[in-house]
C-alpha cells in the first residue's frame, strides 16, 4: 500500500472542514473546526467544541495511531456523513 502523505490528510482535513458546498470552510479555532492532533508517535481526529478549546475525539476507537489508519478513519466518517446527507435529500432513513 502507498504511504498517506501530508498533503493527503491536509486534502482530507479541508473537507471535514467544509460545512457546505457553498459556504466558506471552517478555520482554526472556530467551534466544529476539525484538526489532527499528535502524540505516542501517532495522530488521531480531533473537533474543537467549545470557545475555550476544547476537543472531542471524532475516532475513540482508534486512539493515536498511524496516518494510514487516520486517513481510512476519516474516510470512513465522510463516507457516513454523505450518505446521511444523501437520506435526507431523497426523504428516506432516520437521519433528521
Amino acid at each position: 500500500m502507498a504511504r498517506v502523505t501530508k498533503a493527503e490528510l491536509d486534502n482530507l482535513l479541508a473537507v471535514m472542514n467544509r460545512r457546505e458546498v457553498d459556504k466558506p470552510r471552517r478555520e482554526y479555532p472556530q467551534i466544529g473546526y476539525y484538526y489532527l492532533m499528535g502524540a505516542y508517535g501517532g495522530s488521531k481526529l480531533v473537533q474543537i467544541v467549545n470557545e475555550h478549546g476544547g476537543v472531542r475525539d471524532v475516532l475513540p476507537h482508534l486512539g493515536y495511531t498511524s496516518k494510514r489508519e487516520v486517513a481510512a478513519g476519516i474516510r470512513s466518517f465522510l463516507i457516513g456523513r454523505f450518505e446521511l446527507e444523501d437520506e435526507q435529500r431523497r426523504g428516506i432513513g432516520g437521519g433528521k
